[in-house]
């Protein structure tokens, strides 16, 4: 998983916890650096990503169920999964940058629990999501992709759909982001060069 490096930037520079005396290098977000939470973020034990995650989560708001929520996107249990997915939605934008995370793990059912949980939130995930896009690739981006589609993106989303029409390798973000582009509806027209083109490449 490559964390979102601008969408959480964005979000803690507003933050009071947020150090701005090592913002230029590797700045101080809550108690690590953040090269260090990109580590553990990245770690391959999803345990050490979910409990990352869950910390993370605590960075800039004072919800006390949402740690514990995150941590429980990394269940095996489905139940538990959709039921942390149904409650994030409920607290709304306060959870979007840690979910914006967590669609970027390399667990799908980590993926789709984040994923349901935006669809739920809606409009003030699309932003957050637009700046993850261009952060992510592969499986990842398919996923944030088919998160844009099923919100109903606006035109502030065509440029980076159409980039991750243009340049990811698999086909799946291609298809997912040729979707979410047909959602926009006519504001999208200049993608249309491009979606000609990535069909005929899909063909051959």
């Amino acid at each position: 998983m490559r964390m979102a490096t601008t969408l959480c930037l964005c979000w803690l520079t507003a933050s009071p916890i947020f150090a701005q005396e090592n913002a230029e290098n590797d700045p101080l977000v809550g108690d690590k650096q953040l090269s260090e939470w990109k580590r553990l973020l990245s770690d391959k034990d999803p345990a050490v990503r979910s409990h990352a995650a869950s910390d993370f989560s605590r960075i800039g708001t004072s919800n006390e169920d949402l740690p514990r929520l995150v941590e429980e996107l990394w269940n095996q249990n489905e139940h538990v999964r959709n039921r942390a997915a149904y409650r994030l939605a409920k607290i709304g934008p306060d959870a979007v940058p840690v979910l914006c995370i967590a669609i970027q793990d390399r667990l799908g059912i980590v993926r789709s629990a984040a994923s349901l949980a935006l669809e739920r939130i809606g409009e003030p995930a699309e932003l957050p999501l637009i700046e993850t896009l261009g952060e992510t690739r592969s499986l990842a981006r398919a996923s944030v992709a088919r998160t844009l589609r099923n919100i109903g993106p606006s035109a502030k989303a065509i440029p980076a759909l159409i980039q991750a029409l243009n340049e990811d390798e698999y086909s799946y973000a291609r298809s997912a982001a040729a979707q979410a582009l047909g959602r926009v509806g006519p504001e999208a027209k200049p993608a249309v060069p491009d979606l000609i083109e990535a069909l005929q490449d899909d063909k051959e």
